[in-house]
C-alpha cells in the first residue's frame, strides 16, 4: 500500500510504453486509493481504450472516478455506451450512476430514454421501478414518483422511511385518503408526534375529520405536544365544536406561551359561541403578538360590534 510509489512507477511505465493498458489501470487503482478521483478516471479511461479486450468494468471505474470528482458531464458520455449495451448487458448501477448525472446535470434527457427502456424491457423489477422514482424526485416530477414508488411497494414490502415518503408524495399530488392510508401502515409498531401530525394533516385534507380527531385523540394520548394539541383544536373548529377548539387551543397556550396562535383561535371560538367579553379578551393578547396583530384587530373591530347586533 505504497501508493505514491506506485503511482510515480505506473506513471513512468504509461510515459515508456503509452498503450500499456494495465499500467493505465494500475494508476487508476492507486490514483483511487490516494483521493485523486478525476485523474483515477483518466487513467482509466486510457486503460480501456488501449486495452485489446476492453472490459466494461474498467469503463465503469472510469466514470466512477468522474462521479466521485463530481465532473459529472464527462461520466455522463461513459455511462450512456454503458447503459445502450454497447459493451455487454447492461447492469442496475449502471442506469443507476447515469440518472444520478443527469438530476446533477439538471439535463434530463440524458438519462431519461435509456431509464424508460430498461424499465420496459423488465417491468416486473422493484429494482428499476425505484430508480424510476428517484430519477422522478431528482426532477421534482412528484406525479410520477409516486406511481413509481407505488409501483414497487406492489412487487415488495416498503419499509418504515419509504412509506412516509409514499405518503408525503400522495399528499403533494393531492391525494390525502392515499396518503393517510400510508401514514398509518408506518405506525403499526408504535409512532410519535410528528408521524401523527402527518396522519392528521391528511385525513384534514380529504375531509376525514371524525379519523382526524380519533388520530389525534390517541396521538395525544402517546405524545401530547404542542402541536398537536393545535390539530385538535383545528379539527374541532372545522367541525364546529367550538368549546372543544378552546379547550385545545388553552392547552396549547399553556404549553407554547410564546405563540400567539392559540389566543388568536381561543378568541375566534368565542365569537362564534357568542361570548363578547372573552373573545375581547383573548384577542386583545392574541393582537399583542407581531404575527397575528393584523387578524387581531380584525376580529376585534367584529366582537365589539357584537351586543350591536
Amino acid at each position: 500500500e505504497q501508493f505514491d510509489a506506485a503511482r510515480e512507477q505506473y506513471a513512468q511505465a504509461v510515459a515508456m510504453e503509452s498503450r500499456l493498458a494495465a499500467g493505465w489501470f494500475g494508476l487508476g487503482h492507486v490514483n483511487y486509493n490516494l483521493g485523486e478521483y478525476a485523474e483515477s478516471g483518466e487513467a482509466f479511461l486510457q486503460s480501456f481504450r488501449t486495452d485489446l479486450r476492453p472490459g466494461p468494468e474498467t469503463l465503469y471505474f472510469a466514470a466512477a472516478g468522474y462521479m466521485l470528482a463530481e465532473e459529472y458531464a464527462k461520466a455522463a458520455p461513459l455511462l450512456d455506451e454503458l447503459c445502450r449495451g454497447l459493451w455487454g448487458p447492461p447492469r442496475h448501477d449502471w442506469f443507476a450512476q447515469l440518472a444520478s448525472c443527469a438530476i446533477n446535470l439538471g439535463e434530463r434527457e440524458l438519462a431519461a430514454p435509456l431509464l424508460d427502456e430498461y424499465l420496459a424491457a423488465d417491468p416486473g423489477s422493484h429494482e428499476a421501478w425505484f430508480l424510476s422514482y428517484q430519477f422522478h424526485v431528482g426532477f421534482k416530477e412528484y406525479r410520477e414518483a409516486a406511481v413509481a414508488l407505488t409501483m414497487v411497494s406492489y412487487l415488495r414490502d416498503l419499509d418504515e422511511r419509504e412509506r412516509r415518503t409514499l405518503g408525503d408524495l400522495y399528499s403533494i399530488v393531492g391525494v390525502p385518503a392515499l396518503a393517510g392510508d400510508q401514514y398509518r401502515a408506518t405506525m403499526a409498531d408504535g409512532a410519535h408526534a410528528d408521524d401523527y401530525e402527518r396522519l392528521v394533516s391528511a385525513l384534514v385534507a380529504a375531509h376525514d375529520l371524525d379519523g382526524a380527531l380519533a388520530a389525534l385523540e390517541q396521538g395525544l394520548a402517546t405524545e401530547p405536544t404542542p402541536r398537536l394539541w393545535s390539530l385538535l383544536g383545528d379539527v374541532h373548529y372545522l367541525r364546529k365544536d367550538y368549546q372543544g377548539a378552546v379547550d385545545a387551543f388553552t392547552q396549547v397556550a399553556e404549553l407554547d406561551p410564546d405563540s400567539g396562535r392559540p389566543w388568536l383561535m381561543i378568541g375566534y371560538s368565542h365569537i362564534e359561541l357568542g361570548n363578547r367579553s372573552l373573545a375581547i379578551k383573548y384577542l386583545v393578547n392574541a393582537a399583542k403578538f407581531e404575527d397575528q396583530a393584523e387578524l387581531a384587530e380584525r376580529l376585534l373591530v367584529r366582537a365589539r360590534k357584537m351586543d350591536r347586533a
